[in-house]
């Protein structure tokens, strides 16, 4: 059985439908992320469809289920599908390191490691689709990385962890999340400018 945890404000809507729509939203959560017939992808994220609903979810390796990250009336989810304009092409031009994870990554990796790990970095962020992506963890053999991606095709590596550390932030039951990202992770990180 998939553990499904609903983020804010996904949880607060949740909550408020009538119990047999919860009972269908968590079946077709739990069948997504056992990769049944209800698994879609849309911007990068899955979505499950039940009870009039969509949930929007994300899957991690580093996570042992689901999160829902949002809940939307499966009638304004269409309705927006059609009105958005053709999404622009997801493309890596480059990877960059700021200061303080570079003078990390200089310290720590060797250089195949760094070539693997930007390898991986690109990889993923392609994989999801979209042209410009807020943040990402990637993991690459005994590190992860977290990354954005601007719509001129630059990845940013705004934090390098060892993946034991990442690890006990995301197990910690008491981590405050964004985004399926420990905020601890995310503290002190200005938006990157390229």
């Amino acid at each position: 059985m998939f553990d499904v945890e609903f983020l804010s404000p996904a949880d607060r809507e949740f909550e408020a439908l009538p119990e047999s729509t919860r009972n269908e939203i968590l079946a077709a959560v739990r069948k997504l992320a056992a990769g049944g017939a209800t698994t879609t992808t849309d911007a990068g994220f899955a979505v499950a469809r039940a009870a009039g609903q969509v949930a929007v979810c994300q899957t991690d390796t580093y996570l042992e289920g689901i999160q829902v990250l949002l809940l939307v009336d499966e009638k304004l989810w269409d309705e927006g599908a059609k009105a958005a304009p053709d999404a622009e092409q997801a493309a890596v031009n480059r990877v960059v390191w700021p200061s303080g994870p570079a003078s990390f990554r200089d310290a720590r990796l060797n250089c195949a490691e760094i070539s693997g790990l930007e390898e991986a970095i690109a990889r993923e962020l392609l994989d999801m689709g979209m042209a410009e992506v807020a943040a990402l963890a990637i993991g690459f053999g005994s590190w992860v990385a977290v990354c954005d991606l601007d719509a001129q095709g630059t990845a940013s590596v705004l934090r390098l962890l060892p993946l034991a550390d990442y690890t006990a932030l995301v197990d910690d039951e008491e981590a405050d999340l964004f985004m399926g990202l420990p905020t601890t992770v995310l503290d002190g990180i200005s938006a990157t400018r390229h």
